[in-house]
């Protein structure tokens, strides 16, 4: 009798047991599947973004000319400081913060605002 009900508790463990998955699936539900799809789009945003920034970092350190057909001298920190010490970039700089913190605190409110407007409604105008 013993011996029946085990082989009843075994056939029900099978029965109970998940389906097995093919190599597709498990693919699919692994890590491999998302990095497989971000890698494209990864690679996409280095060679746009990030290559260009540090291609220009690097060339800050040259005085450098398209229109002169002498090669890059490099000068170092030169160009840096001449940034730091012009008056008339730090008066677009405060111009361009200013701006910024106008127009997004404007749209914050204004979004909000017309979110609260909306909420109950059903149909939107327009």
């Amino acid at each position: 009798m013993s011996s029946t009900s085990a082989n009843i508790a075994a056939q029900n463990e099978q029965a109970i047991a998940a389906p097995k998955m093919n190599a597709w699936r498990r693919f699919e539900e692994s890590n491999g599947f998302s990095l497989a799809l971000l890698t494209p789009i990864l690679i996409f945003f280095v060679a746009l973004n990030i290559i260009p920034v540090l291609w220009m970092v690097g060339l800050g350190f040259y005085e450098y000319s398209l229109m002169s057909p002498a090669p890059p001298q490099f000068i170092g920190l030169e160009n840096f400081i001449r940034i730091y010490n012009d008056a008339d970039l730090w008066g677009a700089f405060s111009r361009t913060f200013l701006f910024v913190v106008l127009a997004v605190s404007i749209q914050t409110v204004l979004g909000v605002v017309l979110g609260f407007l909306f909420w109950g409604s059903n149909e939107m105008p327009g």
